[in-house]
């Protein structure tokens, strides 16, 4: 599955497209719920509904040329917001890691919203 990351705001390097392989996740959807044992024997449920913001998105590809790698590495480091466009929609998310390791390379994002 082909995925674009970019950056928020005009760079001419900001853009890179991944070809994400199938270990890749892209968070799953809970719901912010609670459950209180009550003083009689019953439980009290507690529900904030769901959020996109829950999500955590792994993006694993292999390793391409340096010059790939080097420009990931820089949009992780300098950059507190991305785009990242799938199958699965449009986020604004914020980087949490990349790592290339072994042929393989992760990027880790947590949602910040779903746009589209």
């Amino acid at each position: 599955m082909i995925v674009s990351i970019s950056t928020l705001t005009y760079d001419l390097d900001g853009f890179v497209l991944i070809n994400a392989l199938e270990s890749s996740t892209f968070g799953d959807i809970t719901r912010r719920s609670s459950i209180v044992k009550t003083l009689d024997g019953g439980v009290a449920v507690n529900d904030g509904g769901s959020s996109h913001g829950d999500r955590s998105l792994n993006i694993v590809w292999r390793t391409k040329g340096d010059g790939h790698e080097e420009n990931m590495e820089r949009l992780v480091g300098s950059y507190t917001r991305l785009y990242l466009s799938s199958k699965y929609g449009y986020f604004e998310a914020a980087p949490m890691s990349y790592i290339a390791q072994g042929g393989n390379s992760t990027l880790t994002l947590n949602v910040v919203s779903k746009i589209a």
